[in-house]
């Protein structure tokens, strides 16, 4: 069955890609071409569950992004979300989630070979206690976690270092205090490890449920400069810049290949499942008074086929306060999620 979703998915992608050629050309001209963030979770030779990506599939994802790809840091896509982006080649940015010491063999001297930046995602208490992941021992596995000395080289080689959290905790069950120690003091304590600032959180499981507004405002204030969801979409030059959406890096080579060349299907779904301007607009939603936050200068599959202003012609801004953005081109489980209607 796998195997004729796969065809289908081929069959589809060279039937768009002349849609997709266009679209691109357009976009370009708003200097609006959406980005694309891939996550991993371990890389390697065994793959018993499905958020182990193998090697060999990963080597592909490497040797076909270094050939048709631009891949930046994260913090450089949070970038062009504010000054635009006219690339036709895709530009995507690699990370990865809870910290495990495999692909410290694995995929990191692959990744410093090429010369490709990618943020490592580490939760704290498992770090720090060795502790296995609780979604692993479910599954009968106990695969190791970086140790702090590992997290230290790892920053030294010039790896942005990211959290994920204290805990690994489900954020859409927690209350605010719990919330505020999630957040505040994984960064502190990691700062503290790394010998680096920390400026991005990729939240656990990544869900809707998970991105509350109170979770953005709690990350905002901590210092943070981003928050990464894991349920899939695109960044769209012009949206809200602190929240940043992620792919999950599938094992078949032609679903990357589909998701980042700007499949039209996903890029409809990005628009209608922007979580954050919804929730911005909740009752009771901590960013209220900080509209300014919020702006959607573009409508990328505008219906009515308007011409939409261009980035540059909008103001894209955090609130007042906010840290700023690192120079352009700056070093740097269970989450995944098949997007719907995606074969």
């Amino acid at each position: 069955m796998l195997n004729v979703r796969l065809a289908l998915l081929t069959l589809y992608y060279h039937a768009t890609w002349p849609l997709r050629r266009w679209w691109i050309r357009r976009w370009q001209k708003q200097a609006c071409v959406p980005m694309s963030v891939l996550l991993y979770h371990r890389i390697a030779s065994d793959c018993p569950v499905s958020w182990v990506t193998s090697l060999s599939a990963f080597r592909q994802h490497l040797a076909w992004l270094r050939r048709h790809a631009e891949v930046v840091s994260l913090h450089e896509i949070q970038a062009r979300l504010i000054s635009g982006n006219r690339e036709s080649r895709p530009c995507v940015a690699i990370t990865f989630d809870d910290g495990y010491a495999d692909n410290l063999r694995e995929a990191v001297p692959l990744l410093l070979e090429a010369r490709m930046p990618f943020t490592f995602f580490v939760t704290v208490t498992n770090l720090l206690q060795e502790r296995r992941f609780a979604h692993d021992l479910e599954q009968g596995q106990s695969w190791r976690l970086v140790s702090p000395r590992e997290l230290r080289e790892l920053a030294d080689s010039g790896v942005e270092v990211g959290s994920h959290g204290l805990t690994h905790a489900d954020y859409s069950l927690l209350n605010i205090d719990e919330l505020v120690r999630e957040i505040n003091d994984s960064k502190h304590i990691l700062e503290d490890l790394a010998g680096r600032p920390v400026r991005a959180l990729a939240i656990p499981f990544g869900q809707p449920r998970q991105m509350t507004p109170e979770v953005f405002q709690i990350a905002y204030e901590a210092g943070y400069t981003c928050v990464c969801s894991a349920y899939g979409g695109y960044n769209i030059p012009g949206r809200h810049r602190f929240h940043i959406r992620r792919f999950h890096g599938d094992d078949p080579l032609i679903r990357l290949i589909n998701q980042v060349t700007i499949d039209p299907r996903l890029v409809w779904q990005t628009q209608r499942d922007s979580v954050w301007e919804a929730q911005s607009e909740r009752p009771g939603s901590l960013m209220r008074g900080n509209e300014d936050a919020i702006v959607a200068p573009c409508t990328l599959l505008s219906q009515d086929g308007e011409q939409r202003p261009a980035v540059g012609e909008t103001s894209a801004r955090l609130p007042t306060g906010t840290a700023p953005l690192p120079e352009a081109g700056a070093a740097t489980s269970p989450d995944k999620v098949l997007l719907g209607g995606n074969l």
